[in-house]
């Protein structure tokens, strides 16, 4: 049951990044996209807020909206790109958020990590693009290499060969590392 201001305990739950706790109450039926508190915001909105990656997995693969938008007119990506959560941005946009998708008051998430002085999220923008294009080009390969335990290519390979022109050792590394989610 919600409290006096329609916060659930899954909104408590995902802020404290009590992922054990927010399975059981998914297990028993709570409402994943329950709207609360003085922003209107959803458990989603709670655990990206302060940037807990393992609550926001939880909550999405449960089916949480990370379209929905609070009081102030913000989805998940913009409150991630809002306060530096890169990882959590990367995880939106490999999820199917638009990371042009507007705001109440028309900004993007990219549009908040410059005025946040986020260089990262920016980066993170320009690197989205270019994966976008390298995987339309080469997606056969990266999914037979990272799908197929009897591969003959390693997984690293295909990425630094697809990359080595569009983008450095830190991107690929770093696409490397984000590829574990999926």
């Amino acid at each position: 049951q919600p409290d006096s201001e329609t916060v659930t305990l899954l909104h408590w739950a995902a802020i404290n990044n009590r992922r054990d706790i927010i399975r059981y109450f998914l297990e028993k039926g709570a409402i994943v996209d329950a709207v609360g508190g003085e922003l209107n915001a959803t458990p989603l909105h709670w655990a990206t807020r302060q940037g807990h990656l393992g609550s926001v997995v939880l909550l999405m693969n449960a089916g949480a909206d990370p379209r929905i938008r609070d009081a102030e007119g913000c989805s998940c990506i913009h409150i991630a790109a809002q306060f530096a959560h890169t990882a959590l941005v990367a995880y939106f946009i490999a999820k199917g958020v638009d990371p042009d998708l507007q705001d109440r008051g028309g900004m993007t998430a990219l549009m908040w990590a410059a005025w946040k002085v986020n260089l990262n999220i920016a980066h993170l923008h320009v690197f989205i693009k270019i994966l976008t294009k390298l995987v339309a080009r080469f997606a056969h390969w990266i999914l037979y290499v990272y799908y197929s335990r009897l591969a003959l290519i390693p997984p690293w390979s295909i990425i630094h060969t697809a990359t080595q022109h569009y983008i450095g050792p830190y991107w690929r590394a770093t696409l490397l590392r984000f590829l574990h989610w999926f």
